[in-house]
């Protein structure tokens, strides 16, 4: 098992507790650009789901997952931040269960559905690009 913890579904009581906490409409701005955003939840919880962190992929900067994971370790101090690193493929394979993926948008190589724009395609994952978290909560 991770120590990012086992993958399980979340309860309905809990997902709406954490949308209505975590995923409203919101101004962002990337570049002196104002979007309005709304997070998308993962409605799958990794080990209790009590460390709440975002995910937000380089390519749809703005847009980000909130997702529930193991409150143990602190994965934020300095000797955690590389083993969340090496756990961010659990969390990858989670969010394109949940929402799809659009790997080779960027590379020339197109997917089956044609050109996607990665802002028109979310909340799906680009796998072949990296990512920034921080912690929610």
């Amino acid at each position: 098992m991770s120590t990012i913890g086992k993958a399980i579904q979340m309860s309905r009581n809990r997902v709406r507790y954490l949308r209505q906490r975590y995923c409203r409409r919101q101004a962002n701005y990337l570049w002196s650009q104002k979007r309005i955003i709304k997070p998308v939840l993962l409605p799958i919880q990794f080990g209790d789901g009590r460390q709440i962190i975002a995910v937000r992929q380089i390519t749809t900067r703005t847009h980000h997952y909130v997702i529930a994971i193991n409150s143990k370790p602190d994965w934020f101090t300095r000797e955690c931040k590389d083993t969340l690193h090496d756990q961010m493929d659990a969390i990858y394979a989670e969010i394109e269960e949940q929402f799809g993926d659009i790997t080779g948008w960027h590379t020339g190589d197109e997917p089956e559905r044609g050109k996607c724009d990665p802002f028109k395609e979310w909340p799906a994952i680009c796998l072949d690009i990296g990512c920034e978290w921080w912690r929610l909560n």
